[in-house]
């Protein structure tokens, strides 16, 4: 319900709330190039602790479902192949997902709209370019294809190839894929929150 998912909310930032002002200090201190780096180390050391933890990994199971934010932040994976974004020494091309505020914003916008009637649940994002606004809606579908009881989603552009193209990373079901790991290569999510295998996943 509405009410336990605030209620899941609040307990969860008043019982994280010095890390999170310790993580927000130091990203404010940190470039960008730590910032990704201390990002991906925090996410290593959780994704450790879940595999030897089973407790931990219920935890971050159940933090995940219920923080699409959450979901983002600690198990999404941003493809940026482009020569003038920062890129690790060894050329990998994927990074951790840091949320810019409008990202979390826009994630928290599309939760309002689900649990909305028509036409209060009908919304528009009007946007710039590079604001990561097609990564965040298909971060969503994935997070909802993975959690959610019942869900539906339809996807349209201005041409089929934008929205479903196997190899195309400009495709909307290849960032779909890409966050699910479907996408060879893509770092993808740990197998106690999505396992394909299990699920007999054949796309």
């Amino acid at each position: 319900c509405l009410g336990c998912r605030r209620e899941a909310k609040r307990q969860w930032y008043a019982a994280n709330i010095d890390r999170v002002r310790e993580f927000n200090r130091q990203w404010r201190e940190a470039n960008p190039e730590k910032r990704r780096e201390s990002a991906r180390q925090y996410r290593l050391d959780n994704l450790d602790e879940a595999l030897k933890n089973r407790a931990h990994a219920a935890e971050d199971r159940r933090s995940a479902a219920a923080f699409p934010e959450y979901f983002m932040a600690m198990h999404g994976w941003i493809y940026e192949p482009r020569d003038n974004q920062i890129v690790e020494d060894d050329g990998d091309e994927w990074s951790p997902w840091l949320p810019f505020p409008h990202q979390v914003w826009m994630l928290h916008w599309l939760e309002r709209m689900m649990r909305q009637r028509r036409p209060m649940g009908d919304g528009v994002i009007l946007k710039s370019r590079d604001m990561g606004a097609t990564w965040t809606v298909c971060l969503y579908v994935a997070h909802q294809f993975v959690f959610a009881k019942k869900f539906s989603a339809s996807l349209i552009s201005y041409k089929e190839d934008m929205v479903d193209a196997a190899l195309d990373p400009d495709s909307m079901f290849w960032k779909i894929e890409a966050v699910l790991g479907i996408v060879e290569g893509s770092p993808g999510l740990p197998t106690y929150l999505f396992d394909r295998d299990a699920l007999g996943w054949d796309p």
